[in-house]
C-alpha cells in the first residue's frame, strides 16, 4: 500500500511541477525594456542626453610679458549646458558656455579685472574621440590688455575644463593709407 501511495504522491508532484512551468514560461515578460526606437536603417536612435556643469575658475595665473614671478588670482566659474544627441554614427554636441570672473594682478585689490561672455556651439565628436574647444575672452578693466584663453575637452557625453592662462592682447596697428 505505501508503494502505491508514493507513486501517487510522486506523480502528483511531477504534474504540478509540470503545470508551474507550462504557466510561468507563457506569461509575458514583467522587465521593461529601454526607450529606444528604431529608425528605418535599423540602427539605434537613443534620447539625447542634457546635462548641466559648473567649473570654477580659481587659481593663479602668471602674466606674460612681465617680470617672472608676475601673477594674477582668479576667481569665477564656467556654467555649461550640453547636450549629446547620436547622429549618423557620431554625437552632435550643442553646447552653451557662461563665464564670470574676477583677475586681481598680484593680490591688489585696484588692479582687478572682470571677465565675463557666453557663447553657443554645436561640434561633432565620435563615440570614441575627443574634441578640443578653446574660448578666449577680454578682460575689462585695469588689465585690459590681456585675454583669458580656457580650453575644454569634449566627449560623447561629458565636458571637462582642461587648462587656463594669460594672452596679452595683439595690438592692431590702422593701416596709414598712402595716397
Amino acid at each position: 500500500m505505501k508503494s502505491h501511495n508514493v507513486g501517487n504522491h510522486t506523480l502528483s508532484v511531477a504534474v504540478i511541477g509540470l503545470l508551474l512551468v507550462v504557466t510561468t514560461g507563457c506569461q509575458e515578460s514583467s522587465m521593461t525594456s529601454p526607450v529606444i526606437s528604431l529608425e528605418p536603417s535599423g540602427t539605434m536612435k537613443l534620447k539625447p542626453q542634457t546635462r548641466t556643469e559648473i567649473f570654477p575658475l580659481n587659481g593663479t595665473l602668471r602674466i606674460p610679458g612681465r617680470a617672472f614671478n608676475s601673477y594674477a588670482t582668479i576667481n569665477g566659474s564656467v556654467a555649461c549646458w550640453f547636450t549629446s544627441t547620436r547622429e549618423k554614427g557620431l554625437y552632435l554636441l550643442d553646447l552653451d558656455l557662461s563665464t564670470e570672473a574676477l583677475l586681481t594682478m598680484d593680490g591688489d585689490e585696484k588692479a582687478t579685472s572682470k571677465v565675463s561672455g557666453s557663447s553657443h556651439e554645436n561640434l561633432y565628436v565620435s563615440e570614441e574621440g575627443i574634441a578640443p574647444l578653446e574660448k578666449s575672452y577680454k578682460l575689462e578693466g585695469h588689465m585690459n590688455q590681456f585675454r583669458l584663453h580656457v580650453r575644454f575637452l569634449l566627449t560623447s557625453d561629458g565636458i571637462e575644463l582642461n587648462a587656463m592662462w594669460l594672452e596679452q592682447a595683439k595690438v592692431r596697428v590702422p593701416e596709414i593709407d598712402g595716397n
